[in-house]
């Protein structure tokens, strides 16, 4: 499930435009040090796209920043007889970023950057089955969790369901 946040969201933007600002002030993507020049091998050197095309040469950068958030959380599934699931989930939000430097003749390059593109999605740690749930034989298995991915899973706190 892909959700954002509104504080996520202004957070991660903000991230990137400090990043942007960081990248503009520096030398353009693709440029080599002490240089104001776009080349292929200093664009492909740094794992960013050169191209060619109509007299501008443009070298493309794309970033990808992962962070996993803590704390965890718990999903739980309705008791099915005497069966019950627990999952734990741990939340990833995914930031990509991409500028693009574009260079005509021996003019400045000029660096443009798109909107970071932010997802967020719960991630199934572990999954545990609680057989005869409630009674004196209840016994728990740490188990695959396509045990818990198959079934419906509601958040331990009440706030809804995990998956679409």
């Amino acid at each position: 499930m892909k959700t954002l946040t509104r504080s996520a969201l202004s957070l991660a933007f903000a991230g990137a435009l400090s990043l942007v600002g960081a990248t503009a002030a520096t030398a353009a993507p693709g440029a080599h040090p002490n240089q104001d020049r776009i080349t292929q091998s200093s664009c492909e050197a740094d794992g960013s796209t050169y191209s060619f095309s109509k007299g501008i040469r443009s070298c493309e950068t794309t970033t990808t920043e992962t962070v996993i958030d803590v704390p965890r959380r718990a999903a739980v599934t309705p008791l099915e007889g005497l069966t019950y699931h627990h999952g734990t989930y741990h939340q990833e939000t995914t930031t990509t970023t991409t500028s693009t430097s574009a260079q005509r003749g021996k003019q400045t390059p000029t660096v443009t950057a798109t909107d970071p593109v932010i997802e967020q999605e719960w991630v199934l740690d572990a999954c545990l089955r609680i057989d005869n749930y409630g009674t004196p034989q209840s016994t728990r298995y740490l188990v695959d969790g396509s045990e818990c991915e198959q079934r419906p899973m509601y958040w331990g706190d009440g706030s809804g369901y995990v998956r679409p």
